[in-house]
């Protein structure tokens, strides 16, 4: 570090560039951010953050699939993320309230981030210029700056992932250094748990790196050192943040073509896979990770660029670049999984996204060779094209918030003062206007029930919650009153949501 440091001052152009960046990164982040909150899950992290803050861990938001799966559910109502940023985000939320406490913490989190995939390139490459390239593609990149302005998970879990990163760079993995691994992995899985397979990994990593004929025993006695820490840091954890409610089977038959990716939350647990379904599943993540056809395809395309490059010319590695990039390959093969397996969501490119970054600038730098003149010059227009990609995220991010902001003030409107402050709430609506519904209806229980549910599933449900009102498309409403053989009810309240008809009934007495 202390080298790093004594170049940057050695190059007072390059000093000022890194400052620059930082500003922009800062610019662009109070310019995304400025609209206030908007989406979907980010609904469920400020939700659990302000219950935090208020001394409670349960939330509102229900499920129907979870209540049907678990007496108690009902009675413990566990938040749908219990991660490690809840807690991370506490005291910023304190300070700066709860959705520009994330903003702070998510950018905290990738300005750590940025300057660990600076040393890492700089320690291996000894070269300013492209440590810069990484810290700086990194840091101004579309899908960083977005999720950097968003109250989710994805964002503090890049420090973590670019420690490692660091690590691998530093030296060849020694005890020390696999078990500093273990240890970061586990609390990178303690924000979003794709890192088992990493863990379970890392101590035949250490064996087959330190074997030695002369040192067998003591490799081997290391080697199981690691794998008991292993075990008991992972079971740890599970103590602490609960273990997942969903199975393998739960994920396959979950955002199936034509479905929703809340399904596994919504219909009780699947007893069979249809692989039909699943294999259109697959075909459908590939090809949105390839052609993702909307506006966020620029978050696709730049990451699938530096995947390929990548793979360009692995074996022309010395062994330290091998290790970083041997390890980007490790999460580029576990985001490919949770493609595959549960869904594609371009949030997720976040977890691999620093080490696939730091390997595809070490391979450039290997194997192309570019002048310091056109290194500079590309930057400028990397730079500058970056900036420029950040504008129309913030227009597109104020008008969700904008949209977001009109239905939470017609919904405490025109529901909040009708169904008093202790009833209970099933919804059908998925995550279009539920989610919304159920933050903005706090601190009532929202059970939330899938808008094609059967008849059958419906009166199981509400004899197991049993809700007060019903709060939904007009249309379904009529089709469960309908096959339940009740009195169509007089509709208490009504509001419009994308074109639908969102109504509220009280639900007859059983």
């Amino acid at each position: 570090m202390k080298n790093l440091y004594k170049q940057f001052c050695e190059n007072k152009n390059y000093s000022i560039l890194l400052f620059i960046v930082i500003l922009l990164f800062i610019i662009a982040v109070i310019n995304i951010s400025s609209g206030g909150i908007r989406g979907t899950d980010q609904y469920w992290y400020i939700a659990d953050v302000e219950s935090l803050m208020h001394g409670k861990n349960k939330t509102n938001d229900l499920y129907s699939g979870l209540i049907m799966g678990d007496s108690s559910y009902l009675l413990l109502r566990p938040f749908i993320h219990n991660v490690l940023s809840l807690y991370l985000v506490l005291p910023f939320a304190f300070i700066f309230g709860s959705y520009t406490g994330w903003v702070v913490l998510n950018s905290i989190s990738v300005l750590i981030a940025a300057f660990m995939i600076l040393w890492t390139i700089n320690r291996i490459t000894g070269n300013l210029l492209y440590s810069l390239y990484g810290f700086s593609i990194f840091l101004l990149n579309p899908i960083i700056l977005w999720h950097t302005t968003q109250p989710l998970a994805e964002a503090s879990v890049t420090p973590f992932v670019a420690a490692v990163v660091a690590i691998c760079a530093s030296a060849q993995l020694d005890f020390k250094r696999t078990f500093g691994i273990i240890i970061i992995l586990v609390l990178a899985n303690m924000v979003r748990g794709v890192f088992f397979p990493l863990l379970i990994l890392m101590p035949f990593v250490y064996f087959y790196l330190n074997y030695s004929k002369k040192s067998f025993w003591k490799s081997l006695f290391l080697f199981l050192m690691l794998i008991v820490t292993t075990i008991l840091l992972i079971k740890f954890q599970l103590i602490i943040f609960g273990e997942s409610p969903f199975g393998l089977k739960d994920l396959l038959m979950n955002a199936l073509p034509g479905g929703s990716n809340m399904d596994f939350y919504l219909f009780e647990k699947v007893h069979s896979i249809d692989w039909a379904l699943v294999s259109n599943k697959f075909i459908n993540s590939i090809q949105k990770q390839l052609w993702s056809g909307d506006q966020w395809f620029l978050f696709y395309l730049s990451f699938n660029i530096m995947s390929i490059l990548l793979l360009y010319k692995i074996c022309n590695q010395n062994s330290l670049s091998l290790q970083v990039i041997v390890f980007a390959l490790m999460l580029l093969m576990i985001h490919i999984a949770t493609v595959l397996i549960h869904q594609n969501q371009f949030r997720y490119m976040l977890i691999p996204f620093p080490a696939v970054l730091v390997g595809s600038v070490l391979v450039i730098e290997k194997n192309f060779n570019l002048s310091d003149i056109v290194l500079k010059r590309i930057l400028f227009i990397v730079i500058i094209g970056l900036f420029a990609l950040s504008l129309p995220l913030a227009i597109k991010s104020r008008s969700d918030a904008q949209k977001d902001f009109v239905l939470r003030q017609q919904i405490e409107r025109k529901v909040s003062h009708i169904v008093g402050k202790t009833g209970r709430i099933i919804l059908c609506g998925e995550t279009g206007y539920s989610i919304k519904a159920a933050y903005t209806l706090r601190p009532r229980v929202i059970i939330e029930f899938p808008s094609n549910g059967s008849t059958e599933y419906f009166s199981r449900v509400i004899n197991r919650s049993h809700p007060d009102w019903l709060f939904c498309d007009i249309n379904v409403m009529k089709r469960l009153f309908f096959e339940m053989k009740w009195e169509i009810p007089k509709i208490v309240s009504e509001l419009q949501y994308g074109g639908q008809k969102v109504v509220l009934v009280a639900l007859p007495h059983r």
